[in-house]
């Protein structure tokens, strides 16, 4: 399971160095974090870099890890017949089915720095800073709701964490709406440097002159982490969330579909008590 879980892992990761490659980011690398996972980071991207752009390099691990998992599955149905020859191969590709999926459907959660969040950052959020917060105080309850519900209490920590840096993350996203207004009046910063600079002179100014010391200095990191000149048009942030949606459509189906059949299966019960009992002949 170990060297599964690595590769699957080390695919996951080349998407998103890949990617990060080809548009140009500066100092790419890969760190991997024992017991946790891995991350591939860059020191800096290009000011100005598109925001599909970004949001490619968000997706272009997970969306990769899918298509693996959906070729895995459809290798065993579609060879059951020559795997039956072979059980420990047929368990090797069901099992790395099952990871990569997981584990991609996992990063595409829409909470704070998973891939997900990244993506819907890059495609919807940078255009409604302010929304990104009640979105991910959504996403933490829900997540946290269901991991109760199977009794997972690592799962429950990790939704729960997002929401301790709720104020910071207010903070930076009406800074960063007072940014996006500034620029659309007066014109996008040419570089990173004068970007940062009006960050700074804005800051410097009432409201956001109150913010102390050292939540000051965390806010600042927050906004500029994703600092960038211009949102997303519209219709590409309009296909970018469809995309989105077309990737979890499975997986909700699925859901639904289950819960349907058991509330079926309970409603049944609660009519007809004496339906599923044995009889004796």
């Amino acid at each position: 399971a170990v060297p599964v879980f690595v590769a699957i892992l080390v695919f996951h990761e080349a998407g998103h160095l890949a990617a990060m490659r080809i548009f140009g980011y500066k100092d790419v690398k890969v760190f991997f974090i024992p017991f946790l996972g891995a991350l591939a980071t860059a020191k800096s991207r290009p000011w100005g870099t598109a925001p599909w752009k970004r949001a490619v390099v968000s997706i272009a691990g997970p969306l990769p890890g899918i298509v693996a998992a959906l070729v895995f599955f459809s290798m065993n149905w579609r060879f059951a017949g020559l795997f039956t020859h072979h059980p420990t191969l047929m368990g090797m590709i069901v099992e790395a089915g099952g990871m990569a999926m997981l584990l991609n459907l996992f990063n595409l959660l829409p909470l704070g720095d998973l891939d997900g969040g990244q993506y819907l950052q890059a495609s919807l959020f940078s255009r409604f800073p302010r929304a990104e917060v009640f979105f991910r105080i959504a996403g933490s309850l829900g997540l946290a709701a269901l991991a109760l519900s199977m009794q997972a209490p690592f799962m429950t920590a990790f939704a729960i964490l997002p929401l301790l840096n709720l104020r910071l993350n207010w903070e930076a996203a009406k800074i960063r709406h007072a940014l996006s207004n500034q620029w659309r009046k007066a014109g996008s910063p040419p570089d990173r440097q004068t970007a940062e600079a009006d960050l700074d002179h804005l800051m410097g100014t009432s409201p956001f002159s109150e913010i102390g010391d050292p939540r000051r200095g965390l806010v600042r990191q927050f906004v500029v982490r994703d600092l960038a000149p211009t949102p997303m048009p519209i219709w590409q942030s309009v296909l970018c969330v469809i995309l989105y949606l077309l990737l979890w459509s499975p997986v909700v189906l699925f859901v639904a579909t289950s819960w349907g059949w058991m509330l079926l299966f309970k409603l049944q019960t609660s009519l007809h008590p004496h339906s599923l009992r044995h009889r004796p002949h």
